[in-house]
């Protein structure tokens, strides 16, 4: 296993139960596509929170591999506005 293709549904179902304070019945009792957009635009925010924390610091607080692939999205998309 290379960590490719992402986390298995199940660790992303333990995620959203300790988040939301969840059992595995409650968690299938709502509408789960709603939930996962929601725990994924939360995650995103998150990573958006650390990037402007990491900027702000000039560079001098950490942030991971995937918090940086976010950035790089975010940088890409704001040129395509730019140049739109």
């Amino acid at each position: 296993m290379r960590g490719e293709g992402g986390l298995p549904p199940e660790t992303t179902e333990a995620d959203i139960c300790e988040r939301f304070g969840w059992t595995f019945t409650q968690l299938d009792n709502e509408d789960q596509d709603r939930v996962y957009t929601a725990v994924s635009l939360a995650n995103v925010r998150d990573c958006c929170n650390r990037i402007k924390s990491w900027l702000g610091s000039g560079g001098k607080t950490g942030i991971d591999n995937r918090d940086l692939e976010i950035y790089g999205k975010l940088v890409e998309a704001e040129k395509k506005i730019d140049n739109a």
